[in-house]
């Protein structure tokens, strides 16, 4: 590599339990990539230079992983790498773009599944695939897109070993939300006590009695980011109404990092955890994209409810239920 060559990362992994495995990853492509295209790796997010077709990382690990090329357009093309050489070759044609990944078993299995699939194809290779990492993954990042009955869910959830089932967290959590009810326009509010990063306990309930607006965010979102600045203007305009916050991850140091980056002051209640599992309240929730927002009447009904925001949007909704008397 060269010395100008912006993405080179060295990653020593101590994992007790796990034998540990080098794996040389070579990313390259027939042309060159863009700055708006992006790299994950390990958690960590890498761009590009453009005059550059091949970048070499030497990663340690303890299992198998995935990594992810995000494209200017948004679109995500997911890799699986392992001990040893694992080349990832982006071809770019004039009509279309393709992910070729050589030397690693673990994309092979990755490759196997399509969430298109009818069920028992799907059950077949998932059965056949059980004991590894990728198949669990795979279930728990992308079952929201398979066309299953609720009954077929059940019978896939059942073949995972208990031991395993701490690995598909979000799998967990729509399997517990299957039969719990889910929150409606127009229905009481689902209730949920929440800490914020000091440990302050939050509760829905304690806002009866007045308008409560309840953002649903996460420190990755770019949009939630771009809302906070009207949401503190609107919130100082419509002081009767209680804001609060409620993230979908836990990276409070990011958040807070951000937060002062951007010279944001937010005075309403920032959630973090709950009590019980969030992303169980999230599903019950039916929290598709972020931000999403809620607005509850000082009864509890959920009156409002909409993504992606605008200040004009706000307070039209806002006006739309609150008289001041005007």
């Amino acid at each position: 590599m060269n010395s100008y060559i912006t993405l080179l990362f060295f990653f020593i992994s101590i994992s007790l339990g796990f034998s540990q495995e080098q794996v040389n990853l070579t990313i390259r492509s027939n042309k060159g990539l863009s700055k708006e295209y992006l790299l994950i790796l390990q958690n960590e997010t890498y761009a590009f230079s453009p005059d550059q077709k091949e970048y070499v990382f030497s990663l340690t690990v303890s299992e198998p992983e995935f990594g992810a090329l995000i494209t200017p357009n948004n679109r995500s093309y997911t890799f699986w790498y392992d001990g040893g050489e694992v080349e990832v070759f982006f071809e770019q044609n004039i009509f279309s773009k393709e992910l070729i990944v050589s030397g690693s078993e673990s994309h092979k299995i990755f490759e196997k599944f399509d969430y298109k699939d009818p069920y028992p194809k799907f059950k077949e290779v998932f059965i056949s695939n059980l004991n590894s990492i990728v198949a669990l993954n795979y279930i728990d990042r992308y079952y929201r897109f398979m066309d299953f009955t609720k009954a077929q869910f059940k019978e896939l959830y059942q073949l995972i070993p208990i031991a395993r089932r701490s690995e598909i967290p979000n799998f967990n959590a729509y399997i517990n939300s299957l039969e719990k009810r889910k929150i409606e326009l127009k229905a009481e509010i689902i209730d949920f006590t929440g800490f914020d990063k000091e440990g302050n306990s939050i509760s829905t309930k304690d806002f009866r009695g007045q308008y409560l607006l309840i953002d649903i965010a996460a420190s990755w979102c770019g949009p939630c980011w771009k809302a906070f600045p009207y949401l503190i203007e609107v919130k100082e305009e419509f002081s009767e109404v209680q804001f609060i916050t409620l993230n979908e991850d836990s990276a409070i140091d990011r958040w807070t990092s951000l937060a002062e980056k951007n010279n944001l002051s937010i005075n309403w209640p920032v959630i973090w955890t709950i009590e019980g599992d969030k992303k169980e309240l999230l599903l019950q929730y039916k929290i598709q994209s972020y931000p999403t927002y809620l607005l509850v009447d000082p009864k509890g009904i959920i009156v409002e409810r909409w993504e992606i925001s605008s200040e004009e949007v706000l307070k039209a909704k806002l006006k739309k239920h609150i008289n001041r008397g005007s």
